[in-house]
């Protein structure tokens, strides 16, 4: 856990503390090709009830690519939100 951690945060300092990565609508839709909406079936990127989120959260250097993109209930993508923001903030009090 500490070499995660670590790795994390190394990650974390690569980048201006002020960085927002973009994020990709085209790789959303990719996504949402290859892995339809569990509620609907549909191959589209709006689906009822859930969201397209990261794996790996942007800000720690997860990418924005389809392979690092699930299909989440919203109620737990804001639990999940809440603690990466927590988290991002931790990361880039280090990164200063």
């Amino acid at each position: 856990m500490r070499y995660i951690l670590t790795m994390l945060a190394a990650l974390a300092c690569a980048l201006p503390a002020h960085a927002e990565v973009a994020r990709s609508s085209a790789a959303k839709r990719a996504f949402a090709r290859e892995h339809p909406c569990p509620a609907t079936g549909r191959q589209v990127p709006s689906c009822p009830g859930f969201v397209i989120d990261h794996r790996h959260s942007l800000c720690a250097g997860g990418s924005d690519t389809p392979d690092n993109m699930v299909w989440q209930t919203v109620e737990d993508s804001k639990r999940k939100d809440r603690v990466e923001r927590q988290y991002c903030a931790w990361l880039r009090k280090l990164a200063r």
